[in-house]
């Protein structure tokens, strides 16, 4: 059945693909809520709609569940990055795009914490979802959603009320929320929280865009940041391969349990393929110092280590049925 102009409409302002898994959630919203007025006019823009109702459509097909501890060997790999740094060295400083309710932002800081390095970074997450942003500002989560964290960490950085944790101030204070709309960024309509962020986190977000928004988006990042910044994507995401590019491109680096994308700037006259394993044969881009005067070792790290808390491994990381 062909969709509703209104539905086709916010669908497109979305950004969401026509199979989008949440697409119901989107056309159940169109029929429970939006007045007859709107669902009715022969033309119809996303504009049109009151502040109250965008924010109300944001908070009905935002991803309904997250957790602490998601895909940790990824995050692993940021620790190692900022154990590495030199110890006159700048922060290290990190955007979590599309935070949700700041369990990914708060994982890493907690594993960072856990290995004595908080104070070598300064991270930024951001949502588009003000109901999100508040519950990542208090802190306060469900028994699932801490259910994968170390129990050594749990019981320190977290004070159990009833059914729910919440997180210690101590730990909440370290991080900024801010709010942002990923497309309006990639756009160019609204600026990225950080001049120039060192490592993007954009775990399972980009699933929820159609492939043009997915490359807006990340072109965007790449805009953003310099040759040498890591993105890191969900565990089923992967950028479109790119053969030949001889501009600014991220280029996947890869390990026994996880990906990740490094900016890299090619040299001149030596194209590099865009998503060419770090141990291809032949030249590759070479990344620059984080004020792009030149060239630097590279930021990789070795690959890394399991994430222990005194001997204690988190536990097998479950997969519920949606996100």
């Amino acid at each position: 059945m062909k969709p509703s102009p209104v539905l086709d409409a916010l669908r497109k302002r979305l950004g969401m693909p026509e199979d989008h898994p949440r697409l119901h959630e989107l056309q159940a919203w169109v029929e429970t809520w939006l007045p007859d007025s709107y669902r009715n006019a022969e033309r119809f823009t996303p504009e049109q709609l009151p502040e109250a109702a965008r924010q109300a459509l944001i908070s009905a097909i935002s991803v309904p569940e997250s957790w602490f501890w998601r895909y940790p060997a990824q995050l692993q790999r940021v620790v190692e990055r900022v154990r590495s740094l030199p110890a006159n060295a700048a922060p290290l400083e990190i955007w979590s795009a599309c935070c949700a309710g700041g369990e990914e932002p708060y994982t890493l800081l907690l594993m960072l914490e856990a290995c004595g390095l908080a104070d070598r970074v300064r991270i930024v997450a951001t949502d588009i979802n003000p109901d999100k942003l508040r519950q990542a500002q208090d802190g306060v989560y469900s028994a699932r959603a801490v259910r994968q964290i170390p129990e050594s960490i749990r019981r320190k950085a977290f004070t159990q009320q009833g059914y729910h944790y919440v997180l210690s101030a101590a730990y909440r204070d370290r991080i900024r929320f801010d709010r942002l709309d990923l497309l309006a960024f990639a756009a160019g309509q609204v600026q990225a929280p950080l001049p120039r962020p060192d490592v993007i986190l954009c775990r399972n977000a980009l699933i929820y865009f159609d492939r043009h928004h997915q490359t807006a988006i990340t072109d965007a990042f790449l805009r953003v940041t310099r040759p040498g910044a890591w993105l890191l994507l969900g565990h089923s995401e992967r950028l479109p391969l790119t053969r030949d590019v001889s501009g600014p491109c991220w280029q996947l680096i890869t390990a026994a349990d996880h990906t990740l994308y490094e900016h890299v700037r090619p040299v001149a006259g030596q194209p590099v393929t865009a998503q060419a394993r770090h141990t291809v044969t032949g030249p590759r881009a070479v990344p620059q110092n984080r004020d792009g005067t030149g060239p630097a070792a590279s930021p990789v790290p070795a690959p890394a280590r399991p994430f222990t808390v005194n001997g204690e491994s988190p536990p097998p990381i479950s997969r519920p049925g949606h996100f």
